[in-house]
């Protein structure tokens, strides 16, 4: 799949306005190991002695900042936001702080308030790749395409080789239909770095969205062969083998992506449905149970389940899988549609017709 989760967010790990401060003795050296520690990867160490050199002298926005570095390679970016945010009130002109925090800020999904440190940080004068790139990144998890494309393409201007700017862009880019566009930022991320796997399967991926079958399975199978434990290669790999109608080829790669990650439900959800396809209802209906018992809030699944129970024509089965997607996912269309016509098999013609109209209503939205 497009490269999602697989941002890179870059932490400015230098420390801003030169030197530590003058001080005491004990405090500079307590800031001096904190450092060395931080740069070995020993991050609770490094902790303990900015928060010794906090104690000594609380009004040194470098100690807080540099505090707020470490809670966030440790993964505790609430607490590295409230550092970085005491640092913001002792020195709030220095862009670095409002580019941290904004990294941390993303990483726990607030878009909105990383934008709003990112753009900080550029109004400051940080007019760098990485910033334009993150906030074009945040733009983008936001699904607002157009200002994600818009900083990416600042990030690319300045820094040409930015691959994660690129992958990113071309997400976007995919995500308007814009798909001779995507395809050429995939191109690109291909030609800096020739074993990508992830940039062979984003284009591929796009390609089946074109209809481009053979040229999906090519990427794909490129990208396998670079990582053969890419489990969304095998994934769009099946994709396009069953848009091309050939059934078994898409169940043999979904079957792959299986043994590599079987607690992962998608891909018994995607073999499900290419069984679906072949009219062995019965396998399909094991997959779509196996997808489940990963994840019960899984309603494509459920819906899955109840579509082929209604092939086999167990209409109360159908109706309940389908009862059950709809209350997991209220808007979810298909599963109105398929409800109706397992009502409409019963005789339930008032239900039927009152679920068809829901199903009209919701596609045409």
């Amino acid at each position: 799949m497009i490269r999602k989760m697989g941002l890179t967010l870059t932490v400015v790990l230098s420390l801003f306005v030169g030197a530590y401060s003058a001080g005491p003795k004990e405090a500079g050296e307590y800031f001096r190991r904190g450092k060395a520690y931080h740069a070995k990867g020993e991050f609770d160490k490094a902790i303990e002695d900015f928060s010794r050199v906090i104690e000594i002298d609380p009004t040194d926005p470098t100690t807080y900042h540099s505090r707020g570095l470490s809670y966030a390679n440790k993964g505790e970016f609430n607490k590295a936001i409230k550092d970085y945010s005491k640092a913001t009130t002792l020195t709030p002109e220095e862009p670095t702080i409002y580019h941290n925090r904004g990294n941390a800020y993303f990483s726990l999904g607030k878009y909105d308030s990383a934008i709003e440190d990112f753009s900080k940080a550029i109004e400051l004068g940080m007019r760098q790749a990485k910033t334009y790139g993150l906030r074009g990144f945040a733009y983008n998890q936001k699904g607002e395409y157009d200002k994600a494309i818009e900083d990416l393409s600042k990030a690319i201007a300045i820094d040409p080789k930015h691959i994660e700017a690129y992958n990113t862009r071309g997400h976007a880019y995919n995500n308007k239909n814009e798909y001779s566009k995507a395809i050429e930022d995939f191109s690109k991320v291909i030609a800096i770095m020739p074993k990508d796997a992830v940039g062979y399967g984003n284009r591929g991926l796009v390609y089946t969205q074109k209809g481009e079958y053979d040229k999906a399975i090519k990427d794909l199978s490129e990208a396998i062969k670079i990582n053969p434990k890419y489990v969304e290669a095998y994934n769009n790999c099946g994709l396009a083998y069953q848009e091309k109608g050939d059934y078994d080829k898409a169940i043999e790669n979904f079957s792959k992506g299986i043994a590599i990650a079987p607690k992962y439900p998608v891909p018994y959800t995607l073999r499900g449905i290419a069984y679906t396809q072949k009219g062995d209802y019965d396998a399909a209906i094991k997959d779509f149970s196996k997808s489940l018992a990963i994840d019960p809030k899984y309603a494509a699944a459920y819906y899955r389940r109840g579509f082929a129970y209604g092939k086999k024509g167990d209409l109360d089965a159908a109706i309940k899988d389908c009862s059950k997607a709809i209350g997991i996912a209220p808007k979810y269309a298909p599963a109105y549609a398929a409800r109706g016509l397992a009502y409409r098999g019963k005789g339930e013609y008032g239900k039927a017709a009152a679920d068809e109209k829901r199903y009209q209503s919701l596609s045409e939205k």
